[in-house]
């Protein structure tokens, strides 16, 4: 279904029992988003809205949010960028398939680790922080977004931005569908179609003219066009020397890029191996 639609440029909702649709973004319309959102940043800042710098003084002082709450994220953040970077090194691989499947897999739930603790440690710095200066105008952005993209079956406009803001127009469950419904079309969805038996199948006779994959000018295509052609180039040789890689890599295709990246550079004797990696990463996290 998610194919299809990237391919269409448009999915569908629902809004009081009748059908919309939710036309893909283009890049002319990230400009207009964009805009939306300097606009609405100057408004703030002009109505004194806290910014960044102050809510998060504010937060120290109130103890909602703390200095070292603030050193922990910020740990996390580069220990993530450090072992990340440990990918592309040189390192000692085991010597047969499924100790190094499992090596990956230890790889990655590291990074899911890292990933896990940084997100958590956000969304509480989010709350804390409230509203200011940047989230009022990326509030301000979305709304341009869902509002400019969303559309009557005969593809006219569906609501014009007053009447977005009006108390009568059922604002928040649009918002609530164009989420449900477009937003799952994310960067993680594409490149697990870009490795995906039809998609790869039908692309692979594209790679080298890509841009005539969805018979349309450069700039016709959508976002996520763009994003799905540019994952299917970057998996396509990776997908191509796979061999016998499990199936869950497919679910998860940078699996697949690090085991080719571990082969590439495995059965080197100059960096540490990949269970001393591991070790390294539990110790920073412990730490």
């Amino acid at each position: 279904m998610g194919y299809q639609e990237i391919c269409q440029g448009w999915s569908q909702g629902k809004l009081k029992g009748e059908t919309v649709l939710f036309r893909h973004a283009t890049p002319f319309d990230n400009f207009k988003i964009t805009k939306a959102r300097e606009e609405s940043l100057r408004w703030a800042k002009s109505h004194n809205f806290p910014s960044r710098e102050e809510a998060l003084a504010r937060a120290y002082k109130e103890g909602s949010w703390t200095e070292e709450q603030e050193r922990e994220l910020t740990s996390n953040q580069e220990n993530l960028k450090t072992f990340w970077a440990t990918r592309n090194k040189p390192k000692t691989i085991p010597s047969n398939d499924k100790s190094l499947f499992n090596a990956v897999r230890s790889f990655h739930q590291n990074i899911d680790d890292y990933r896990e603790m940084i997100d958590s440690s956000l969304a509480l710095k989010f709350s804390a922080l409230g509203e200011n200066q940047e989230t009022y105008a990326s509030s301000k952005a979305f709304d341009m977004e869902v509002c400019t993209l969303s559309q009557k079956l005969d593809e006219s406009p569906l609501v014009s931005l007053d009447e977005f803001y009006d108390n009568d127009f059922p604002t928040e469950i649009l918002k609530s569908q164009y989420y449900l419904n477009v937003s799952r079309l994310d960067h993680q969805f594409l490149q697990k179609l870009s490795v995906s038996d039809f998609f790869f199948s039908v692309f692979d006779h594209y790679i080298e003219n890509s841009s005539d994959f969805f018979r349309k000018r450069g700039y016709e295509l959508t976002n996520n066009q763009v994003s799905l052609l540019t994952e299917g180039k970057r998996f396509n040789n990776v997908v191509k020397n796979a061999g016998n890689a499990p199936a869950d890599f497919y679910d998860d295709p940078i699996k697949l890029e690090t085991l080719a990246i571990f082969r590439s550079n495995g059965n080197s004797q100059k960096e540490d191996s990949i269970i001393d990696m591991a070790a390294d990463a539990q110790r920073h996290k412990i730490n």
